[in-house]
């Protein structure tokens, strides 16, 4: 009897998996029930041209007249993953010689008249030409989410809208015992 053929598939095939949408839209629904409420989350989608779907979560402080503040922006195209994040955490203090060529590159292109879209691909999916990260599958989304929600910046920002809330309507002692 010939041996068995082994399985090349990744050992770590999940058949739980969610869309991006629905993960930040749970974080969303949790940081109200953290905050009680002083706080919420919400999440916007965008659709463009060529499939790309975009996800932005923003932090809102309904005592400040729902000032917001923009935690996170996730683009994938409509087969989901992979899924670029953008957030503050992300964003290079300096941009790198490559991003200028692109930009350079681009703008010529425009200029030029030439559709982009169709007769000169610019970029792939996903970008790989800069500093934003790529999430793969869930696992790495779920990773950049945490990552990023737990970032000092929005931490702070989460400080800030929580104290300058309660410095509007402060908290009874019973609410604070809470």
């Amino acid at each position: 009897m010939p041996p068995a053929i082994p399985s090349l598939w990744p050992s770590d095939i999940m058949v739980d998996v969610r869309p991006p949408l629905e993960i930040l839209k749970a974080q969303a629904e949790k940081l109200g029930e953290i905050t009680r409420g002083i706080l919420t989350a919400e999440v916007t989608t965008v659709t463009g041209h060529e499939d790309y779907v975009v996800h932005r979560l923003d932090l809102i402080a309904p005592k400040l007249d729902d000032r917001a503040h923009r935690i996170l922006t996730a683009t994938h195209r409509t087969d989901l993953y992979p899924v670029v994040v953008e957030a503050e955490l992300y964003r290079p203090t300096k941009v790198p010689a490559h991003a200028v060529k692109n930009l350079a590159l681009q703008s010529t292109v425009a200029a030029s008249g030439v559709n982009s879209r169709t007769d000169y691909p610019l970029r792939a999916w996903p970008p790989a030409d800069d500093s934003r990260p790529v999430a793969s599958n869930q696992s790495d989304f779920l990773s950049r989410v945490s990552e990023v929600l737990r970032s000092p910046a929005v931490r702070a920002a989460i400080d800030s809208f929580i104290a300058l809330s309660n410095e509007k309507n402060p908290l009874t002692d019973s609410e604070t015992a809470a």
